[in-house]
């Protein structure tokens, strides 16, 4: 990669923001959000990171400007306000992360050289489709839905209701009810949907949880009550399957 592998189209008075991350030093090239997009449509950007603030709507035409012209480019979208229904479009239109103001800039920094290795090894044309496996949420749920599907509102609804109260043990019966439909409908529905069962999804998102609360200093067995493990075993097997590791691996490697 060149020295200006990544674009960061943003508010003028957020690139002081950006310049901060230590990851980039001099990789990066900065475009305004109310600035022209021909240089940036006809450059050779690794990975584009927009930044919308709260007008979502701008960020959504410039992320479907860019991949109509470039479909090649990989690009992390940041809001301020955020939404369900904001990131599935972004998903649909091709973003390959989606990001949520506060902004954690470790899981950035993170994604970023995440996407830069995987771009320098593949690139973007033969990285496969973002689908509820390979999409990885970073403790948000809205980055958890597959690109080219229309969310009911009802499965939204579920879906904030599982954020907000992921530490309780919540039941299938639950989920149902918030969504306004019978059991066997609302599992039918929800897989054929997401392309996972209910319980595979709170799995995901329990395991998610437990990733960002690993960053913290607190003891294992603390991390799984809060992210709605009330069994440690679980935990640790749960987790191992979907990251590879243990969960004081994980830790260790953050550490490292």
């Amino acid at each position: 990669m060149n020295n200006k592998s990544v674009f960061v189209i943003a508010e003028r008075e957020n690139f002081d923001y950006y310049r901060a991350i230590p990851l980039w030093e001099q990789q990066v090239e900065f475009h305004p959000l109310d600035g022209p997009t021909h240089s940036i449509r006809q450059g050779d950007p690794a990975l584009l990171l927009i930044d919308c603030g709260f007008d979502e709507i701008r960020g959504l035409s410039l992320l479907h400007e860019i991949k109509a012209a470039r479909p090649d480019i990989m690009v992390i979208l940041i809001t301020d306000a955020g939404s369900e229904d904001t990131a599935v479009r972004a998903f649909r239109l091709g973003v390959r992360d989606y990001f949520k103001k506060p902004l954690d800039l470790f899981d950035l920094k993170v994604t970023i050289e995440k996407l830069q290795k995987i771009r320098m090894a593949v690139g973007e044309k033969r990285l496969p489709p973002i689908t509820p496996e390979t999409a990885k949420p970073v403790g948000a749920s809205e980055r958890f839905f597959p690109a080219g599907v229309d969310i009911p509102p009802n499965l939204l609804r579920v879906v904030r209701y599982v954020d907000r109260h992921l530490a309780e043990q919540l039941t299938i019966d639950q989920l149902a009810g918030e969504a306004g439909v019978s059991r066997f409908h609302f599992c039918r529905v929800f897989k054929k949907t997401l392309g996972m069962s209910p319980i595979s999804f709170l799995a995901h998102m329990r395991v998610e949880r437990a990733k960002a609360l690993l960053r913290k200093n607190i003891p294992v067995s603390t991390v799984a009550l809060k992210a709605g493990f009330n069994d440690l075993s679980n935990f640790n097997r749960q987790f191992k399957r979907q990251i590879g590791l243990t969960p004081s691996a994980y830790r260790d490697t953050l550490k490292q």
